[in-house]
């Protein structure tokens, strides 16, 4: 697994032209449509292939490759970690695909017409956090959301840059999904910034950025809470079959963390209109 570095942006005249040639895919494969109820119908009659296909093409149009490509099968295995206010760092739950793909099968299920904003919050949301491509992740969100909620892309200026408020919805929305993970570790934490004290020390592996809350609930793991005092946990004490077991907890609270994301949107009305609202004006403001 790999550290990327997405601070940088690409030249926006690269952005433009890949936007034009997107708008040319969605013309060619006909995405638009301006009847939420075709558009409820049109993604249950897909299947998970064709939707990843037309993800993966879109993600290859959108990132300027020279050829489409349809989809590989497998998520790229990365860290991604995005200079802004917070450190937005995410590190995906290994084979993120499988656990898209349940998002997939639960979205077509359960979506409508009434409830496609809903929807198009959690299939951002979803793209976000499973972070199945190598760049272009955040570019194929936005005209996801889009795209289902409204029936048309993004406009060209929500995808030219990477805006600071989207940037710090994701931020919340990520750290809030780790405090519902303390607490069902035992551990009651009152606000984030409290939860942002729990952290271990010594990882040679990579600085995690805010996923270090989670690797210290690894590291809690394996010690056994009642062995754990203080909010700091030293890896350096760990033997090799400590630091293997360490590893495959840290992978399962990555899987419980982008399911708690999920579970959050859809438990609090609030929380959804929050992340609603600043996706609107980030994304559809100008479109």
């Amino acid at each position: 697994m790999k550290l990327i570095d997405r601070i940088s942006a690409e030249d926006p005249e690269i952005r433009k032209r890949a936007h034009e040639r997107f708008l040319a895919f969605l013309n060619h494969v006909r995405l638009d449509e301006s009847d939420p109820k075709e558009r409820v119908e049109k993604l249950k009659q897909m299947s998970f292939g064709e939707f990843m296909n037309l993800l993966s093409v879109a993600n290859g149009v959108l990132t300027n490759r020279a050829c489409f490509r349809r989809w590989s099968g497998k998520a790229v295995k990365s860290v991604v970690s995005v200079a802004y206010s917070g450190m937005l760092t995410i590190e995906p739950p290994d084979d993120a695909e499988i656990s898209f793909e349940q998002f997939f099968h639960e979205m077509q299920e359960k979506i409508t017409a009434e409830n496609i904003d809903l929807f198009a919050v959690k299939l951002y949301m979803a793209i976000i956090f499973s972070h199945m491509f190598e760049d272009g992740n955040g570019r194929t969100a936005r005209h996801a959301y889009s795209l289902l909620k409204e029936g048309h892309s993004a406009s060209l200026s929500s995808t030219q840059k990477r805006k600071w408020e989207i940037s710090q919805v994701c931020n919340q929305t990520s750290l809030y999904a780790m405090m519902m993970c303390f607490r069902d570790e035992g551990i009651e934490v009152d606000d984030i910034a409290t939860m942002q004290n729990y952290l271990v020390s010594n990882d040679d592996h990579y600085d995690a950025g805010n996923m270090s809350h989670l690797k210290y609930l690894a590291a809690r793991r394996v010690l056994g809470p009642e062995n754990v005092h203080g909010d700091s946990i030293e890896l350096s004490q760990f033997d090799e079959q400590a630091l293997e077991r360490y590893k495959a907890e840290y992978a399962d609270l990555r899987k419980r963390w982008f399911w708690k994301i999920q579970e959050q949107i859809d438990s609090s009305d609030g929380f959804f209109q929050y992340i609603k609202d600043n996706l609107d004006e980030a994304i559809l403001a100008d479109s």
